[in-house]
């Protein structure tokens, strides 16, 4: 195969991709639409490891710096400029203080659709878990204010 013929093949290639990734932020924006109508109003995050849409072991141990950064999936609000509640990720990094104890070091979210690819794409096999934890928090958050009220009955 000649030069010629590779790059065409690369654009055509990158042009299936591109309306395939086009599908998958429509998936993301429908399903991101739903949570927001629902007024469900709370930050939730899918912390379990088994969640993590992405994931890198960075050093050894005994070598400073970070030692594993993840990326998870979570609803919160986002400020993309203004604060709204958004399908989002955020990174941790894991690293060892001074007496060897394990740090977790969390940056701010950012919109789901404006991660990678192949965090785009590991996020929607994750929504049927993002929803039902997200109902299983509204419960529990929902016990904690009638706990609440009750205290202040008394």
């Amino acid at each position: 195969m000649n030069n010629t013929d590779s790059f065409s093949t690369i654009r055509e290639t990158a042009r299936r991709l591109n309306e395939a990734v086009d599908d998958l932020n429509s998936v993301i924006k429908a399903f991101e639409r739903q949570l927001i109508n629902s007024h469900i109003g709370i930050e939730c995050w899918l912390n379990d490891e088994d969640c993590h849409l992405t994931e890198t072991d960075l050093k050894e141990d005994g070598e400073s710096g970070p030692r594993f950064i993840a990326t998870i999936l979570g609803f919160a609000r986002v400020s993309d400029p203004e604060a709204r509640w958004r399908l989002a990720i955020k990174t941790q990094s894991w690293r060892s203080d001074a007496e060897g104890k394990s740090v977790c070091v969390e940056r701010d979210p950012t919109p789901l659709v404006d991660a990678s690819r192949t965090a785009r794409l590991n996020a929607v096999g994750l929504f049927d878990l993002l929803r039902e934890q997200l109902i299983a928090e509204g419960e529990s958050f929902l016990d904690d204010i009638n706990e609440a009220k009750k205290k202040l009955a008394a």
